[in-house]
């Protein structure tokens, strides 16, 4: 798998994990502000996630997945003042809930492709 593909699961990967296993593997100078971190990357990536569309690094339904996190987050930045940017938020809200099981369904597409 190329570099670009292996980036777009290392993402998913952390997005999956529970809170407490995302803060504690977040660099400490970032845990702060981890909900934006983690969005923030997913944001950084939108030229890689388009080239994997392009060159179809990955299956339709994976794709179609890894567009649905980042589509989830460009639009949960439209409004920072939402409360989904919080550390608790990052707990019990349903769109953290949702986010993880779309990285976990990835993992499991691109597992089970291999």
């Amino acid at each position: 798998m190329c570099d670009e593909a292996n980036f777009i699961l290392d993402l998913a990967r952390e997005l999956s994990w529970e809170y407490k296993e995302q803060y504690n593997n977040m660099e400490s100078f970032a845990r702060w502000n981890l909900p934006e971190e983690i969005g923030l990357e997913w944001e950084d990536a939108e030229l890689i996630i388009k080239k994997a569309e392009d060159e179809e690094m990955f299956s339709k339904e994976a794709m179609s997945t890894i567009n649905e996190i980042f589509n989830n987050f460009d639009s949960a930045f439209d409004d920072m003042t939402s409360e989904v940017w919080t550390h608790r938020a990052m707990q019990v809200h349903p769109f953290w809930m949702k986010q993880r099981e779309l990285a976990k369904k990835v993992l499991s597409l691109t597992i089970d492709s291999k």
